[in-house]
C-alpha cells in the first residue's frame, strides 16, 4: 500500500517545467514588446515621409502650373509676403506663393517665384519652400 503514494523518480521525465515556460513567455512578451515599439516609431516616420513627398509633389505641380501660364498671367502678377496669391489642394495642404521681379541675373526681365507649402502635422505647422524663376521669354 505504501507504494502507491510514492512520488516516482524525476529522471524518467521528458518536458519543460512551469519555471522554464514562465522564463521562456518572460523572454518572448519582452522581444515583441521592442519590435511593436519599433513598428509604432516607424509608422510615424512613414507618415511624416509621406506628408513631405505629397508636399513637394504639389508644389512642383503648381509651379508647372504657372509655367504653363506663361510670364504675364494674373497668378504671377507681382505680389509681396504680406499678400500672396493663395490656393488651397487637398485638405491639410495650402499654397501661398509671392512674385518678386529679378532682373540682377539678366537683361531680360524675370521673375522669382517662391511657392510655399504647408500643412498641420504633430500640432505645428510644417512647409516645403520652392523657388523658381520665370524669364519673359519662356
Amino acid at each position: 500500500m505504501d507504494k502507491i503514494f510514492q512520488p516516482k523518480p524525476l529522471e524518467n521525465h521528458k518536458g519543460f517545467t512551469l519555471i522554464e515556460v514562465l522564463i521562456t513567455l518572460s523572454v518572448l512578451a519582452i522581444g515583441l514588446a521592442g519590435i511593436a515599439t519599433f513598428l509604432v516609431t516607424n509608422c510615424r516616420y512613414v507618415r511624416t515621409a509621406n506628408e513631405s513627398t505629397t508636399s513637394a509633389i504639389i508644389a512642383n505641380a503648381k509651379m508647372e502650373d504657372l509655367f504653363n501660364k506663361g510670364y504675364s498671367a494674373p497668378d504671377l502678377n507681382v505680389a509681396d509676403a504680406t499678400a500672396p496669391h493663395t490656393d488651397s489642394v487637398a485638405p491639410i495642404y495650402n499654397l501661398a506663393w509671392t512674385v518678386t521681379l529679378e532682373n540682377s541675373l539678366s537683361a531680360t526681365p524675370a521673375k522669382l517665384i517662391k511657392l510655399t507649402v504647408s500643412w498641420p502635422s504633430k500640432g505645428e505647422t510644417r512647409t516645403f519652400v520652392l523657388n523658381s524663376i520665370i524669364s519673359k521669354n519662356t
